[in-house]
């Protein structure tokens, strides 16, 4: 996206699909150990968890400061990427590269996540903030809702990041140059 602004509002989002159970530990863990932090820090922070299929224990997690949004279209989760001032990716466990960290890199929305989120991106450290235990975490989040500065440079950041390893021209690099013909020479045989 081009360069965008701080949003005015403080509004945190966690993007998830409910079904699958880390996803679950992460909005627990983000509810309980961290948002009360991130709210002693930024009173006027609001969270939004959304995602698919929340289980009764994200139903309950709920509250005037924390709001759930289910099942919503691409276009609703564009829109919430939008408006966002952060995401949040606080997976404890799980493996893989996570489809909410990159979506949140592409639309310039500054990230905090977990060692765990960071998986399988190398130097994602560098332009975004990754912490494991609650009080950095939180800490993290605080800083990013209060200062524009620090805002604008993991934004920036981050789409660069995003461009140089998920555009369409990286990928299209990539394909063709897995697909290249390989020079081979026959390797003289092993005597033995």
């Amino acid at each position: 996206p081009p360069d965008r602004d701080p949003p005015v509002n403080q509004d945190v989002i966690f993007v998830a699909g409910f079904g699958h159970p880390p996803n679950e530990d992460a909005a627990i863990w983000l509810a309980r150990a961290i948002w009360p932090r991130v709210r002693a820090a930024a009173p006027n922070a609001r969270l939004q968890i959304i995602g698919s299929n929340p289980t009764r224990a994200v139903q309950a997690l709920a509250a005037p400061d924390i709001a759930l949004r289910a099942n919503i279209s691409d276009t609703a989760l564009a829109q919430a990427y939008a408006r966002a001032r952060l995401a949040v990716v606080p997976l404890r466990c799980g493996a893989g590269v996570k489809l909410k960290v990159i979506e949140a890199l592409r639309d310039g929305v500054p990230l905090v996540t977990t060692a765990v989120g960071a998986q399988g991106l190398p130097g994602l450290e560098t332009v975004a903030a990754v912490h494991d235990t609650a009080p950095a975490f939180a800490a993290a989040i605080a800083r990013l809702l209060q200062d524009d500065t620090a805002w604008r440079q993991c934004s920036a950041a981050e789409v660069a990041y995003a461009r140089d390893r998920f555009s369409r021209d990286t990928m299209t690099r990539s394909l063709l140059a897995a697909l290249a013909p390989q020079d081979c020479q026959p390797q003289p045989a092993m005597a033995g």
